[in-house]
């Protein structure tokens, strides 16, 4: 279990009691991984699933770069993907640790 420093839904830093909030990280690094295009981490370009990629593709062929791209940003940052499944919606479901 990663700690840091929280955001808000808007990207923002969570702010209580005229300081900065610390806690769990994990969930919001993984979905910052998944959204972010490679080059958008200055300390590390390489990473970055690029979601906005996906948005207009279907197929298997599509679902499985993915879930390639996940795995292999996951693993980079120390996150193992112990299962993942897209939904038709498009809803995409994630089990990490």
């Amino acid at each position: 279990m990663r700690r840091g420093v929280l955001l808000g839904d808007d990207g923002d830093l969570m702010v209580e009691n005229g300081g900065i909030v610390i806690g769990q990280t994990d969930d919001q690094n993984v979905s910052m991984l998944i959204s972010a295009s490679k080059g958008e981490f200055k300390h590390a370009p390489s990473l970055g699933v690029g979601l906005v990629d996906f948005i207009k593709k279907s197929g298997t062929s599509a679902s499985e770069e993915l879930k390639r791209r996940i795995s292999v940003n996951l693993k980079a940052d120390g996150y193992k993907v112990n299962r993942y499944s897209l939904s038709p919606a498009g809803e995409l479901n994630l089990d990490y640790e």
